[in-house]
C-alpha cells in the first residue's frame, strides 16, 4: 500500500487485494515538518521528539512559520490545550500549525472543564490531525482570520447553545476541511455573526442530543455572509428539546436569517434512515434555506421508510423552503 513517503496520489504497485477490480490504495497525510514538540506531560525543551514540552509552553517561543507537533496521547490538562494568547498570530504564507504527529492518535480533551481548542485573536494559525472532544463550551472556537482546520474530528459540546465547530464575530476566511462532528451540541457546524466566508468541505456532522432547542446540523449563516457548504454529509439522531418550556426544533442544513447574503451549499447530503430516532421534537426541515442570493447546487435530501413514525414525519417536514411549501418540497 501507498505510504506517506510516496507521495499523495501515488500508487506504487501495492493493493488490498489480487487480481481484476478495483485497487484500494491508502495515502497517509505527509508528516508535518516540526520545528517543536509537545506531549501532555511535557517536561523537555521541546526542541525534539525525546525531549517535548508541554503546548502551553510553545506559545512564548512560537513565530510565523512554527510547526508544533503533538506526540500520540491524551492532552487533558490546561498545558495541553490549543488555546494561544490573544495576540499571537502567523503571517500570510507563514501561519503557526498545531499538527498531530500522526493523525487521529491525538485527543485534546476538555474534561468538562474548558475548551480544547479556541483560537481567539490568533490569525493565520492551522491546526491539524487531532481529535478533539468533552468541552465545557465549545469545542472548536474560531475567532479570527485566516484559519485553517483540517481533519479534525470533535464530539460533545456543553449542553446548551453552544457548538461543535463555532466561527463567530471576528472569524472572516476560515477553512473547516476533511472534518467530523458528532454528539452533543445546538449546532454542528455555525457560522454566527462572522464576517464571512467560512467553508465547510468534506465534512461528517451528527447530531446526537441537546436540551437547548433550535437545533440545527449545519449553519450556512446566521446573520453572516459569503460562506460555502461543500461535500457536507448531515444527519441527526437523539433526543432533542428546550429545557426553557418550548420544544425543540431541528433542522439539518440551515441558512437562517433572510437578510443573510450570498451563502452557498454544493455537492451536499442531508439523510435520515428508519432506524434513526428524533425524540421529544418536532423535525422542522432537512434543509431550510432563508437567506437571499443563495446558490443551491446538488443537494441529496434523503428520508428512509416513508411509513414509518419518523419518515412520516420528516417527509411532511422536509421542505426545501418552509415558506413555500408547494414550489419547493423536498419528494
Amino acid at each position: 500500500m501507498g505510504t506517506a513517503s510516496d507521495g499523495p496520489g501515488t500508487d506504487n504497485g501495492d493493493s488490498t487485494t489480487d487480481g481484476p477490480g478495483p485497487r484500494c490504495v491508502s495515502w497517509d497525510p505527509p508528516a508535518p515538518a516540526c520545528t517543536h514538540f509537545a506531549s501532555s506531560p511535557g517536561g523537555g525543551d521541546g526542541t525534539s521528539e525525546r525531549n517535548p514540552f508541554t503546548v502551553s509552553s510553545f506559545w512564548p517561543v512560537a513565530a510565523p512559520g512554527d510547526v508544533l507537533c503533538l506526540l500520540d496521547g491524551v492532552y487533558d490538562q490546561t498545558s495541553g490545550m490549543i488555546d494561544p494568547p490573544g495576540g499571537l498570530a502567523g503571517t500570510a504564507g507563514s501561519p503557526i500549525t498545531v499538527a498531530a504527529l500522526h493523525d487521529g492518535e491525538v485527543l485534546i480533551s476538555g474534561a468538562g472543564a474548558r475548551e480544547p481548542i479556541r483560537l481567539d485573536g490568533n490569525p493565520w494559525f492551522n491546526v491539524e490531525g487531532v481529535d478533539a472532544c468533552c468541552s465545557d463550551g465549545e469545542v472548536v472556537v474560531a475567532r479570527s482570520a485566516d484559519l485553517a482546520f483540517r481533519r479534525v474530528v470533535a464530539w460533545d459540546a456543553f449542553d446548551g447553545n453552544l457548538d461543535i465547530f463555532g466561527a463567530h464575530y471576528d472569524a472572516e476566511r476560515v477553512l473547516f476541511e476533511d472534518c467530523a462532528g458528532f454528539g452533543i451540541a445546538r449546532k454542528g457546524v455555525s457560522a454566527t455573526y462572522s464576517q464571512g466566508s467560512v467553508t465547510s468541505r468534506r465534512m461528517y456532522i451528527r447530531l446526537n442530543g441537546s436540551r437547548s432547542g433550535g437545533n440545527i446540523g449545519v449553519s450556512a449563516g446566521y446573520e453572516s455572509n459569503n460562506n460555502l457548504l461543500e461535500n457536507v454529509i448531515v444527519t441527526a439522531d437523539g433526543d432533542f428539546w428546550d429545557e426553557r418550556g418550548g420544544y425543540g426544533l431541528v433542522a439539518y442544513i440551515s441558512d437562517d436569517r433572510d437578510y443573510d447574503l450570498n451563502n452557498h451549499v454544493f455537492g451536499s447530503i442531508a439523510y435520515h434512515l428508519a432506524e434513526q430516532e428524533i425524540g421529544d421534537t418536532d423535525v422542522w426541515a432537512l434543509y431550510r434555506p432563508l437567506g437571499s442570493s443563495r446558490d443551491v447546487r446538488e443537494l441529496l435530501v434523503f428520508i428512509d421508510s416513508p411509513q414509518s413514525e419518523y419518515g412520516v414525519n420528516l417527509r411532511f417536514t422536509a421542505q426545501i423552503n418552509p415558506t413555500n411549501y408547494s414550489a419547493e418540497d423536498a419528494h
